[in-house]
């Protein structure tokens, strides 16, 4: 299924799967009720099909010219983004919590419904948190009620601390490569705002991977800013942040499984808005040096965390992830 759809339609159908009881369609219930109701009951189907990554019943869920507007003003034809892919696995079937939203569902004729609404602190796939407004159009074609249209306004974040906009720039997907590793590191605002969040992996030629989870936030006591990780050896980590000149110092101390310190002092410098430029002093650890290091990164693609974290994970013993990647 495409990406670009996985958000946006799922979230508002979540919202317009909210099943009303059966006794709606009870004697005494009106006409346009019992429509209302079946066009939630529509988005209650919807939203099984999306959870089992059944992308048959998803296509016929749309009109065959239904179409979906997203927030940066591109339209698509509806169908054309459910299109099945190779090795596609279905999605887990677990709960879905249903999202803030505000509403209203109107018939305007007995045959075309309209539903406004806006949906807040909705998480998306790739874990940031948004707000949206919404317009959708459902027709009735055959007795069944069908999605005709999509539009969607302005994405909002999280209410983001004021402090972390100076590191807006290390928000989304990065690529690098140092001799023969790949490097990865994804980051996201976390949902209530007050830390950055980031993925960072690296993978050999061999084929090993290590991988780390660092939450970088704002210290009022030192004014500054200060990060904790761990990575898939076991390996723990405190940083201090400083800007200076441009670019951003990190002095960073390192807690090995087996009881050893380390520290590494990295820096970043931001190349405009696109790529940005890792520099790692040179480290000890016991009696192993690790050399000094510059790496470039580039902004990658949404989904290149993903296969690339498809391979085995590095062993303890291995050199913990924060003194290798960023």
């Amino acid at each position: 299924m495409k990406r670009n759809l996985s958000g946006a339609l799922f979230a508002f159908l979540v919202m317009a799967g909210a099943c009303l009881p059966a006794t709606l369609f009870a004697q005494g219930v009106s006409p346009n009720d019992a429509e209302l109701a079946a066009i939630r009951a529509a988005g209650d189907a919807y939203v099984v099909a999306m959870q089992r990554g059944d992308v048959e019943v998803l296509r016929s869920m749309w009109t065959e010219d239904g179409d979906y507007l997203d927030a940066a003003g591109n339209a698509h034809k509806a169908r054309d983004l459910f299109q099945p892919e190779p090795e596609q696995q279905p999605a887990a079937k677990e709960a879905i919590e249903v999202p803030a939203w505000e509403r209203s569902l109107r018939l305007v004729t007995p045959t075309v419904a309209i539903e406004d609404g806006v949906l807040r602190n909705v998480e998306h796939a790739n874990g940031g948190v948004y707000s949206r407004r919404f317009t959708a159009i459902w027709v009735k074609r055959d007795g069944k009620w069908l999605l005709d249209g999509l539009r969607e306004a302005t994405m909002e974040g999280p209410a983001v601390r004021s402090q972390l906009r100076e590191l807006d720039w290390l928000i989304g997907e990065w690529a690098g490569k140092a001799e023969e590793a790949e490097m990865l590191v994804s980051a996201h605002y976390s949902k209530d705002g007050n830390y950055l969040v980031r993925s960072c992996l690296i993978r050999g030629a061999g084929g090993e991977v290590l991988t780390a989870t660092e939450r970088i936030g704002w210290d009022a006591e030192k004014q500054t800013f200060k990060s904790q990780a761990i990575d898939s050896t076991g390996s723990t980590s405190e940083s201090l942040w400083r800007e200076a000149n441009g670019q951003w110092l990190v002095e960073t101390s390192v807690l090995l499984p087996d009881g050893q310190r380390a520290t590494t002092q990295t820096s970043y410098q931001p190349n405009g808005l696109d790529s940005f430029i890792w520099k790692v002093s040179e480290s000890q650890v016991g009696t192993d040096k690790l050399p000094a290091r510059q790496v470039e990164f580039r902004r990658a693609p949404e989904d290149t965390h993903r296969s690339m974290s498809s391979k085995p994970e590095c062993r303890a013993g291995d050199y913990p992830c924060q003194l290798l990647v960023p």
